[in-house]
């Protein structure tokens, strides 16, 4: 789960970074072109990397991002040359405003959102083991879908994740306002839980606390990452 994770977060970078690429790189075909140094081919062809590059940035069907992109690329086809490059312009700029929402985090990617529901699926299991009086591997499931969703927050929000613990990345969470000083606690418990599960130290937990923090994680996942 956390490979792919990881993977995903890796994906999202890649796509920020190409798109970032791309308006560099209008500007510079755009003035070649008004010199008559590049072809109209040129342009268009950009245009259809820039299409490729918001289809791959996890955005909705109804982004009015999404949607209006695909309506530049379409008018790309059939306006005169001279304006193509026009048009050019507008996509780099529809670019520029896509990456700013991004960074001050007005989106959430579709991984992003997936992820939730993949965890909150993960979670139901967890809840039918401790129904059937199963707390270990309850607890397992729940301890690794919790820190994961801790992570993934501390990514989201920009903070550094690499070579910190639990509690640690809980603290940044509550240091950046992510968590109230009482999710914070929560969370430190839920931390606790997990760190056992992990040593297989099955007597130091009851079913109520692997309830407990199914019901924070869930919780955690529903309010913070969907």
């Amino acid at each position: 789960m956390r490979k792919n994770m990881g993977d995903s977060m890796r994906n999202e970078e890649i796509v920020t970074k190409r798109i970032k690429s791309l308006v560099a790189e209008s500007k510079k075909i755009v003035r070649l072109f008004s010199a008559r140094s590049v072809g109209v081919s040129r342009c268009r062809a950009w245009i259809a990397a820039a299409i490729s590059a918001v289809s791959k940035a996890g955005l909705e069907d109804s982004s009015p991002y999404l949607a209006r992109a695909k309506i530049i690329y379409n008018m790309a086809a059939g306006v005169p040359e001279q304006n193509v490059a026009e048009l050019m312009v507008e996509l780099s700029d529809l670019l520029e405003r896509l990456i700013e929402d991004i960074e001050i985090g007005l989106l959430r990617s579709v991984e992003i959102r997936i992820s939730a529901e993949t965890f909150d699926d993960i979670i139901d299991h967890a809840e039918s083991y401790l129904e059937e009086g199963r707390k270990d591997p309850a607890a397992v499931l729940v301890g690794v879908i919790f820190e994961d969703a801790i992570r993934k927050l501390n990514h989201l929000n920009g903070n550094d994740i690499k070579g910190k613990n639990l509690d640690a990345l809980i603290n940044a969470l509550k240091t950046a306002g992510v968590l109230t000083k009482l999710e914070a606690k929560e969370a430190l418990a839920a931390a606790g839980l997990r760190n056992e599960a992990a040593h297989a130290a099955w007597d130091e937990f009851e079913n109520e606390q692997v309830r407990s923090v199914i019901s924070f994680t869930r919780r955690l996942i529903r309010e913070k990452l969907v």
